[in-house]
C-alpha cells in the first residue's frame, strides 16, 4: 500500500505520525546540541547565567551565598537580594539539589522542557484553529533555532516560555469547558503557572490582568456572567497565591513592597537613559536592591522630564531590532555598538564582551551561533512574523474569538520598547504564539491555492 493510500484510509493518523515525527526530530536537535555543547562546566558560566549557577548550586547545598561570590545578587532565601528572579533559581536549584553541580543536567532539562513547548505550541494551534494550523505552528517552533540555542545557556528563556505557553493552553481550555465541573480546575492550574511565570520574569504580570480583563469581554457570551466571574476569580487568585510566597519574603527583609523583583528600574535605565548593557557600578556600590531600584527609577524619571521627545523617537528604532534583529548574544551590544557612541559608553567593555570566546554562550558547534543569527532571519523575518500578520487578514472572518486570549496575551510584548533596552531575546517567548497565527496563515493559503487550482 502507498503511502498516499494508506492517509487516504486513515486520515486521522497522519496528523499523529506528523506530530510525532516532529517532537522526536525537536528532541533530537535540542538534546544533541546542549550534549555537545562546550564549557560545560560551572567555572566557564558567566553574566546573569553564572549569577543563577552560583545561587542554584548555594540553594541545592541549603548552604548561604558567600559574599565574594560572582552570584551574590542572586535570589537567594538566606540573603538580601531581590533582583534576580526566585523562579529560575529554585528551578536551578531543583536540578542541582538532584544531580549535583552539574549544568549540563540543567541544560538536558531544559532541552526536554523546549521539545515539550513544541507540543504546546501545536496544542494551542489546534484548541484556537485546527489540527493542521497546529502541526504548521509546531513546525516552525521545532526548528526555531534560537529556541535551540537558548536551551543550552542557564537563562530564563525556556522554563519560562513553557510555562507561559502552559498557562495558555489551560485558560483556553478552562474556557472550552467552561460549562463543565473541569473548568474551574483548568483556570486554577493556568493561575499556578502564570503566578510562576511572573516568579521567572516579572513582565508576565501585566499579562495576567490584561487576559483577566480581556477575557471578560471578549470570551463568548454564551457562559453565563456567574461562570465567567468565577473562572477569571480563580484565575487570578491562584497567580497571587504563587506569587505571594516572595513578596512577602521581600517585604520582611526590606520592609518595603517588593512584589517581585527589583530589577525593573535598573532595566529601564541601562536601556534608555544610560544607552549601554552595563550598569553604572560607581554609582550603585554599596547600596542595597532597594536603594538601587530607587536610584534608577529616579534617574530615569528624571530623564524622562528632560528628553521625553527622544525617548520617543527611539521607541521605533528599538521596537524593530527587538522584533527583527538577529543579535541574540550579547543582547544588545552590537545595537549600541552600531549606533553614535555616547558620552561616557564604555565601547572598550563592548568590544570585550563580543570578542570574547570563552563560555558556553560562544560555543562553536557546527558555528551554532552563527546559524541561529542567520537562520532565524529567514524562519523568522521572512516567513514566520509576514505570515502571523497575514494571519490577521483571515482571522476576521472567524466566528469564535478563542484567538483574541492569545492576542491579549502579546500585548506586553508590544510595550517592551517602551520599558526595557532592546534585547532580540526578549522576543523569544512571543515567537511561538506568533507561530500559531502563522500556521494558520499557511492552512488558508494553502486553502485557497487549492480553490484557484480546482476552479
Amino acid at each position: 500500500m502507498t503511502q498516499n493510500a494508506f492517509l487516504l484510509r486513515h486520515p486521522g493518523k497522519s496528523p499523529h505520525v506528523a506530530l510525532t515525527a516532529l517532537l522526536v526530530l525537536s528532541a533530537i536537535l535540542r538534546i544533541s546540541y546542549v550534549w555537545f555543547l562546550p564549557g560545560q562546566d560551572g567555572d566557564r558560566l558567566h553574566s546573569d547565567m553564572g549569577v543563577y549557577d552560583q545561587t542554584g548550586w548555594a540553594m541545592a547545598q541549603a548552604k548561604p551565598l558567600p559574599e565574594e561570590s560572582f552570584g551574590y545578587h542572586g535570589y537567594h532565601p538566606l540573603s538580601g537580594s531581590t533582583y534576580y528572579y526566585a523562579g529560575y533559581t529554585y528551578f536551578v536549584a531543583a536540578i542541582y539539589g538532584i544531580f549535583g553541580h552539574l549544568p549540563l543536567a540543567v541544560r538536558i532539562t531544559q532541552a526536554i522542557i523546549a521539545t515539550a513547548s513544541v507540543f504546546l505550541v501545536y496544542f494551542l494551534g489546534r484548541q484556537v484553529f485546527d489540527r493542521q494550523a497546529g502541526l504548521w505552528a509546531a513546525l516552525g517552533m521545532g526548528l526555531h533555532l534560537p529556541q535551540v540555542y537558548y536551551a543550552g545557556l542557564l537563562l530564563t528563556e525556556t522554563w519560562f516560555t513553557f510555562l507561559q505557553l502552559l498557562s495558555f493552553t489551560l485558560w483556553l481550555g478552562s474556557w472550552n469547558h467552561a460549562k463543565s465541573s473541569s473548568g474551574p480546575g483548568l483556570a486554577v492550574l493556568s493561575g499556578i503557572t502564570a503566578g510562576l511565570a511572573c516568579l521567572n520574569r516579572a513582565a508576565f504580570l501585566p499579562a495576567i490582568v490584561i487576559i483577566a480583563a480581556g477575557s471578560w469581554f471578549l470570551i463568548s457570551k454564551s457562559i453565563s456572567r456567574s461562570r465567567r466571574f468565577q473562572l477569571i476569580s480563580l484565575f487570578v487568585i491562584s497567580a497571587i497565591l504563587i506569587i505571594s510566597p516572595v513578596t512577602v519574603r521581600n517585604f520582611l527583609i526590606h520592609k518595603q513592597f517588593v512584589l517581585v523583583s527589583t530589577n525593573g528600574p535598573s532595566t529601564f535605565y541601562v536601556g534608555h537613559v544610560q544607552h549601554t548593557p552595563y550598569q553604572p557600578d560607581n554609582q550603585i556600590s554599596g547600596r542595597t536592591d532597594v536603594e538601587m531600584a530607587a536610584w534608577y527609577r529616579d534617574q530615569s524619571l528624571r530623564y524622562l522630564r528632560d528628553n521625553w521627545t527622544t525617548y520617543l523617537s527611539e521607541i521605533p528604532e528599538y521596537f524593530m531590532h527587538i522584533w527583527l534583529s538577529n543579535d541574540f548574544w550579547p543582547n544588545a551590544t552590537t545595537f549600541y555598538q552600531s549606533r553614535e557612541m555616547r558620552p561616557g559608553e564604555p565601547s572598550s567593555r563592548v568590544r570585550l564582551v563580543i570578542d570574547d570566546p570563552g563560555g558556553p554562550a560562544f560555543g562553536h558547534f557546527f558555528h551554532f551561533p552563527d546559524l541561529v543569527r542567520y537562520g532565524d532571519v529567514i524562519l523568522w523575518g521572512l516567513i514566520g512574523l509576514p505570515l502571523a500578520g497575514l494571519s490577521l487578514f483571515f482571522i476576521r472572518h472567524e466566528n469564535s474569538t478563542r484567538w483574541m486570549i492569545l492576542v491579549l496575551g502579546m500585548v506586553p510584548y508590544c510595550i517592551i520598547p517602551f520599558l526595557a533596552p532592546p534585547f532580540p531575546r526578549y522576543r523569544i517567548p512571543a515567537v511561538p504564539i506568533l507561530f500559531v497565527f502563522s500556521g494558520y496563515a499557511i492552512v488558508k493559503l494553502i486553502k485557497l491555492s487549492r480553490i484557484q487550482q480546482n476552479s
